[in-house]
């Protein structure tokens, strides 16, 4: 018999003891290690695993958290991961097991605005317009700029976590940009509601009603012009004191003295003027000197340059209008007594205009 042959026995009774060292696992144990490890949920393992190892996980995972655990996993609750909720393996033992935003989120306003806070915020972010919808509800409505700016810009001021209630007039948070305004307006003395000259979306585009604040209405030219064609910046301080609407004079003194000089003309313009323009004026006196709005001349005529030369209207000439030969004219009045062929000839004998 070879050495082969004489192993053999020997062999068998080594693994005779090996086979009685290691007994078959009990029922319990089997059932003990089949358990899941995350706890008590109704999930197949193949939903979250592969056969090939237990990690990575399936990109594929078909597990539905809002099916099996009555929490819905959106916006940000998204992109967390696992972990952050379920601090171990039992899954069915999540971290803020109550299901409600403070067993998980701690309340950096300590209880001042409420335990909801779905109120306030959304599930992407908490710093989305979610809150500045729910300030709706508030004193104070969120419109314009202010929807635009962050919530510190406003409540930094008692610490940015507190949000407490904050006056809602414009001055409790603008006076600075009211006292460093340009043109002044402490100096000026602009009503310190801003709403009545500003809109909420800029301080640009300001609109003054300056009919309610100085008695002056703005009518016609004088709502086109610049401010500072009557004010003195940065002060505004007047550059004329009228009266009242109708004192053009204490405005307009220069013009009326460059246009009428010596004239006799009514110091109120808008005798003659409108509020729109200083062309086209229409001076209802004119017909008590020389009929130019009835008789022969009314509508003959659509300037007053047409009949007056130079700019004081002082100089009047027939000629620029009756443009007949001298030759021609000579003839017709030829048996006329102390013609001659100019302006004041012609007024002489017609003095209203009229043919004879």
């Amino acid at each position: 018999m070879g050495a082969d042959a004489r192993l053999l026995p020997l062999m068998a009774l080594l693994l005779g003891v090996v086979t009685c060292a290691s007994p078959q696992p009990s029922q319990e144990d089997a059932l003990a290690r089949s358990r899941s490890p995350h706890g008590s949920i109704a999930v197949a393992c193949a939903s979250c695993h592969a056969p090939e190892a237990w990690t990575p996980l399936r990109t594929d995972a078909s597990f539905d958290h809002a099916e099996q655990t009555a929490f819905e996993l959106s916006g940000a609750h998204e992109r967390v991961d696992c972990r952050s909720c379920h601090l171990s393996l039992r899954f069915d033992e999540p971290h803020g097991a109550g299901g409600d935003c403070a067993s998980c989120h701690v309340d950096v306003h300590a209880g001042r605005l409420g335990t909801v806070c779905s109120a306030c915020h959304d599930t992407r972010s908490f710093t989305t317009s979610g809150q500045r919808d729910a300030h709706a509800g508030a004193s104070f409505p969120l419109v314009g700029r202010h929807r635009q700016i962050t919530c510190e810009a406003c409540h930094g001021g008692g610490g940015a976590e507190r949000f407490s209630a904050l006056p809602t007039e414009c001055m409790s948070c603008h006076a600075a940009d009211y006292e460093r305004a340009v043109p002044e307006h402490v100096s000026a003395g602009f009503p310190a509601q801003c709403a009545s000259c500003h809109g909420m979306m800029s301080w640009r585009g300001a609109r003054f009603n300056h009919t309610s604040a100085t008695g002056y209405p703005l009518e016609g030219a004088h709502n086109r012009i610049d401010c500072e064609s009557c004010h003195t910046p940065p002060s505004f301080a007047l550059r004329f004191t009228p009266a009242g609407p109708r004192d053009c004079i204490s405005c307009h003194q220069t013009d009326y003295d460059r246009v009428h000089p010596n004239l006799g003309f009514a110091s109120d313009c808008l005798t003659c003027h409108t509020l729109e323009t200083f062309r086209g004026a229409r001076w209802t006196e004119h017909d008590a000197r020389f009929p130019i709005y009835s008789g022969k001349h009314a509508g003959r005529w659509t300037s007053c340059a047409q009949c007056h030369e130079g700019t004081g209207f002082a100089t009047v000439s027939c000629l620029n209008c009756h443009e007949h030969s001298q030759a021609r004219m000579d003839d017709k009045h030829s048996e006329r007594a102390g013609y001659s062929y100019t302006t004041a000839a012609c007024l002489n004998c017609h003095p209203r205009g009229a043919k004879e």
